[in-house]
């Protein structure tokens, strides 16, 4: 599965399971761009979300630097984000690594007012962490396929060399019995 693959069931269970609003960005740049996201995002939202949200936002900042889930109970779309999500009274995102930098955020608005409740906090977290596990699962996966490439590589020019240096030797016997 491709990450985007592994994005799209992620942010289907979230918003299946929480009754939420969910997605997923990469950060390209300076700015944090959408990728995937539920049935449930509206079009304003999707548009604005994939032209990009600046990385300077601190509260996009916020789950690297806990290198956790960031729970939000009281969005205030006027300080912390463009005005589509001003449909949403609280947010919570979870930060993906790759080689130890800022790559993806899992991300889930609520449309409800009012504080995550425990179990959603749980779900949430659950998901993020099974998310970011798959995706070292496939980047591990990538670098097996390419050392098996290269070693398949290697052994090929090893035997094409055994080959030629066979084919040297019986080629200097033919020779040498062509002499006598």
């Amino acid at each position: 599965s491709s990450d985007l693959e592994l994005a799209e069931r992620a942010t289907a269970v979230l918003s299946t399971t929480l009754d939420v609003h969910a997605s997923f960005l990469t950060l390209q740049g300076q700015q944090w761009v959408g990728q995937v996201f539920s049935e449930s995002v509206g079009a304003d939202t999707r548009v604005v979300v994939r032209r990009g949200l600046p990385a300077s936002w601190p509260n996009l900042q916020r789950p690297f630097e806990a290198e956790e889930a960031v729970f939000i109970d009281q969005w205030e779309p006027e300080t912390q984000a463009s005005a589509p999500t001003g449909l949403y009274y609280a947010a919570a995102l979870y930060p993906d690594r790759r080689s130890g930098h800022p790559h993806g955020l899992l991300a889930i608005g609520s449309p409800r007012r009012g504080a995550w409740t425990d179990r959603e906090r749980s779900v949430f977290r659950a998901v993020g962490r099974s998310l970011s596990l798959a995706f070292e699962r496939v980047d591990q996966n990538e670098q097996l396929a390419e050392t098996a490439r290269a070693l398949e590589a290697f052994m090929a020019d090893r035997k094409s060399t055994r080959l030629n240096s066979s084919h040297r030797c019986i080629s200097y016997a033919v020779f040498c019995l062509k002499k006598k």
